[in-house]
C-alpha cells in the first residue's frame, strides 16, 4: 500500500508526471460525445486539485508587503536596464518564482531572496505577492540568502567575489572548505578572489559599477597591477565604466601602455532610507540626474507623489522668476 511521502519528498514531486487530458492514451477514451467531456472535465479537475495540493504542500502563500522587510546585504544588484526590463515582465505577466521568505518574531517576514521583485510590485501598486517560506535558525537568513543568489547569470563577477569574500570570512572558511560547502568549484572561487589583487582605487570603482570588469579581464589587471602600474589600471577601469564603448580587452592593453586617458570613476548613488520604527517607510536612490522613491504601499506612493509634484512645480515657478 502506497505511503504519502514525507515533506521533503513531496518537495520533489514532478508535477510534469501528471496526466493532463491531452495526454490521456486514445485506448482509454470513452467513445461517446458526452463520455468523453465527463471524463476530461473530471481530470481537468483532479489535476487542478494536485496542483494546488503541490503548492499548499511547498508553502506558497500570498502576503501583503507591508508586511515583507528588506534584510541589508542580501539585496541582489542589477543594472538599470535588467532593472527596467523585470519590471516590465512583472507588468505585463505573472510571477512565476515566488520570493523566498523567513517567518519574523512580529508575525511579518524578512525577504531571503526576491527583494527586487518586491520593490518592483510596490512600484506597481501591487498589494500581495507570492511567497515560499522557509525555515531558519537564527544567523541563517544571510547564509540562505547567500546561496539563493550564488552565481545567479545576472549577478556581477565582482559582487560573487564581495560574496564569497564576506562568506568565507564570517564563517572562517578556506576556498576548499567553500568549495565543499557551496557545490562550486574551487578554481572558479579562486578565480573570483583574483579581485583582492587589484588596487584599493580599482576596488573603489567596481563597489559603483560592479559590471566593468568581469572575471576573465581581471587576472590581466591584477597582473599589470603588480607590476607597478596600479595607477594605469584605476585609470583604465575609471574608464571602462565612464565609457562602455570600450572593451576590456582595449582597457587591459591601455593600462598596460602609458597611453590611458584619465577619466573620473562614477560617483556613487546616494541612497537614503526612511523607516516608522523597524518598518521601512520608503528609500530615495539619487544618481547624476536621477532620482528614484520606492515606498512601504500605494497610498503613501500616491500621497507622496502628490506632493513632490507640488514641490516640482514650486521649484519650476523658482527658477523662472529667478531668469
Amino acid at each position: 500500500m502506497a505511503t504519502n511521502p514525507n515533506l521533503k519528498e513531496r518537495g520533489k514531486i514532478d508535477i510534469s508526471n501528471i496526466i493532463l487530458p491531452e495526454d490521456t492514451p486514445e485506448t482509454d477514451l470513452p467513445r461517446t460525445v458526452p463520455g468523453m467531456a465527463a471524463m476530461r472535465m473530471a481530470q481537468g479537475q483532479d489535476v487542478k486539485k494536485e496542483l494546488e495540493r503541490l503548492k499548499g504542500e511547498r508553502g506558497v502563500n500570498l502576503v501583503r508587503l507591508e508586511q515583507l522587510h528588506e534584510v541589508s546585504g542580501r539585496k541582489r544588484s542589477l543594472s538599470t536596464d535588467e532593472y527596467d526590463s523585470l519590471r516590465e515582465n512583472l507588468r505585463n505577466n505573472p510571477l512565476i518564482t515566488p520570493i523566498t521568505v523567513s517567518k519574523r518574531a512580529d508575525g511579518d517576514w524578512d525577504i531571503i531572496s526576491g527583494n527586487n521583485r518586491v520593490d518592483i510590485y510596490r512600484e506597481l501598486g501591487r498589494k500581495e505577492i507570492a511567497v515560499y517560506e522557509v525555515e531558519v535558525k537564527e544567523g541563517e537568513g544571510d547564509v540562505k540568502a547567500f546561496y539563493a543568489n550564488l552565481l545567479h547569470p545576472s549577478l556581477p563577477d565582482f559582487e560573487k567575489y564581495m560574496r564569497f569574500k564576506n562568506r568565507m570570512k564570517e564563517a572562517g572558511m578556506t576556498p576548499r572548505q567553500m568549495a565543499a560547502d557551496s557545490g562550486i568549484k574551487e578554481s572558479t572561487i579562486n578565480a573570483l578572489m583574483t579581485f583582492e589583487r587589484l588596487p584599493e582605487g580599482a576596488i573603489n570603482i567596481l563597489k559603483n559599477d560592479p559590471w566593468c570588469v568581469g572575471v576573465n579581464a581581471v587576472e590581466d589587471f591584477a597582473k599589470i597591477t603588480e607590476k607597478g602600474r596600479g595607477a594605469q589600471v584605476i585609470d583604465a577601469i575609471a574608464l571602462l565604466s565612464s565609457d562602455k564603448k570600450l572593451t576590456q580587452s582595449n582597457a587591459i592593453k591601455l593600462a598596460a601602455s602609458d597611453s590611458v586617458p584619465a577619466k573620473s570613476a562614477k560617483p556613487a548613488p546616494i541612497i537614503n532610507t526612511f523607516k516608522i520604527g523597524r518598518l521601512k517607510f520608503a528609500q530615495v536612490r539619487g544618481i547624476e540626474n536621477d532620482i528614484r522613491i520606492s515606498c512601504g504601499n500605494e497610498e503613501d506612493r500616491a500621497e507622496l507623489q502628490k506632493k513632490i509634484e507640488v514641490l516640482i512645480e514650486s521649484h519650476i515657478a523658482g527658477k523662472k522668476t529667478s531668469q
